[in-house]
């Protein structure tokens, strides 16, 4: 039976939580912090982990960095969800890009819950790794395009959307394309682990 760790410092989330996936048949282990999150994985990895943000002590980025560095057993394949009240979309973005697979905001629908681990447990759910680099890659290219001012519901259907991954390539003009130009001069914003995925996307890996 799959194990599910659920890490919130409210008792009433983490009850909830708990309920719905227990009645779902999962396992369920809960952890107050971060520091407890780490300790029950060390203790017996589980297969999936619902994770709060702000929490005391070590909190959820640092959980979740920490996780996606590891290279033994291998930790950093381990799904993890993010469950918080912090509902910027820099945040989520922050989330995905660093891991998260889904970013889940309070109030939540449990269904929600369930659906999550039914995509990384269900039979025939892709690998790990594959989710999150999808879900890293949408959310680069969402960055891409809020830095560039743009949403959705601005961007012309019929208009071909700019690929990250030529964000490094030479141009074959003497000048680039506005857009392009643009993107290049904003790429100084982005953080060290940012800059890496994007780096990791325009080699193919």
């Amino acid at each position: 039976m799959p194990l599910v760790l659920v890490v919130d410092d409210e008792p009433d989330i983490r009850e909830l939580i708990q309920i719905n996936l227990e009645g779902a048949g999962y396992r369920v282990a809960t952890a107050r912090d971060g520091s407890e999150a780490l300790e029950a994985v060390g203790r017996e990895p589980p297969d999936a982990i619902f994770l709060d943000v702000v929490m005391p002590g070590i909190d959820g980025w640092a959980v979740l960095e920490k996780l996606k560095a590891e290279s033994g057993r291998d930790l950093s394949q381990i799904p993890v969800f993010m469950v918080t009240g912090v509902s910027e979309t820099k945040h989520r973005l922050r989330g995905e890009i660093e891991g998260a697979l889904r970013y889940i905001t309070k109030p939540f629908d449990p269904a929600d819950l369930l659906e999550a681990v039914e995509e990384v447990l269900g039979p025939g759910a892709p690998s790990e790794p594959e989710l999150r680099r999808k879900v890293q890659t949408g959310a680069l290219e969402e960055l891409a395009r809020h830095e560039r001012g743009e949403n959705e519901s601005t961007t012309p259907r019929d208009e071909p959307r700019v690929r990250l991954t030529k964000l490094e390539h030479k141009p074959t003009t003497p000048t680039l394309p506005p857009r392009l130009r643009e993107a290049h001069e904003r790429l100084g914003s982005l953080t060290v682990k940012q800059m890496l995925l994007l780096e990791a996307l325009a080699g193919g890996s």
